[in-house]
This record gives structure tokens, C-alpha cells and sequence, in this order.
């Protein structure tokens, strides 16, 4: 059984204000980036009757970023050379419907799956504080 996706059409042109040429296309890439959305937030949104439950308006906004970096760029370019003028982008995911650090984190945040991963720990007092010699180089 194929799972609806997180984001419709209506919500990437609703976003992005602009008509899809390519609906098969479009649909295509939502449910790809459904699936890596799904995958990261660990549930799939589905009912028993199979439609959609409530999906964080966070997942959806994050699907359609998804899909419109792989939908704006068909061809998978990562730079460009115009005359002198030179571009290139840092990495090579251009291909595809792919999930940034940050959107993987925002997905985590909207699922409620997050955890703590860092914090420091500051300690205050007086030279010899910690009882050891090597606290005498902080002075």
C-alpha cells in the first residue's frame, strides 16, 4: 500500500506561488520526500483507514523545501560558468530530493524526538578550586 504524501501540490504552490508544469513529476518528488520525512520523524501519519492524521505544519513546510530544490533544479547542476564568472556549489547533492542537517532536526523537534546533545558545565572559585595543580593555568 502506497502511504499518501506529508505535503500536497496545493501546499508547495501555495508556498512557492507558482503553477506546476509537471504534476507526475511534482507528486513523484512529494512522495519521495514523504518518505525521507517519515523516516526521520519515525511514524508514518497514517490512520487505520489509511488517510492522513494531523502532520506538523513543521514536516510539511520541510517537505516542500525538499522538493523544490529537486524540482527547480531537473538537471542536477551544482555550478555554472558564465564568462569569468564562475559558481559551484560546496557539495554534489543536487540530485534528487534530499534532507538538510537542519531540516532533519526540525523534523526531530516536530515529532518530539529530541534530545539533548550538548552542554557545558562552568565552574567558578578561586585558584585551587578543583584541588589540582593543572586549575592554576586558568588564572
Amino acid at each position: 500500500m502506497s502511504l499518501p504524501s506529508l505535503a500536497t501540490a496545493q501546499d508547495f504552490e501555495t508556498r512557492y506561488g507558482a503553477s506546476v508544469d509537471d504534476a507526475a513529476r511534482l507528486q513523484a518528488l512529494l512522495d519521495d520526500a514523504s518518505a525521507l520525512a517519515r523516516q526521520v520523524a519515525g511514524s508514518d501519519y497514517v490512520g487505520a483507514g489509511g488517510s492522513l492524521e494531523a502532520v506538523p505544519q513543521t514536516i510539511v513546510a520541510v517537505v516542500c523545501q525538499s522538493v523544490r530544490r529537486a524540482y527547480d533544479n531537473a538537471e542536477g547542476m551544482i555550478g555554472e560558468n558564465i564568462g569569468d564568472y564562475s559558481y559551484r556549489l560546496a557539495d554534489a547533492r543536487a540530485e534528487g530530493v534530499y534532507l538538510t542537517e537542519t531540516e532533519e532536526r526540525r523534523i526531530k523537534n516536530a515529532a518530539g524526538k529530541v534530545s539533548p546533545t550538548a552542554f557545558s558545565v562552568s565552574t567558578y572559585g578561586p585558584v585551587g578550586y578543583l584541588g589540582t595543580t593543572e586549575d592554576t593555568d586558568w588564572s
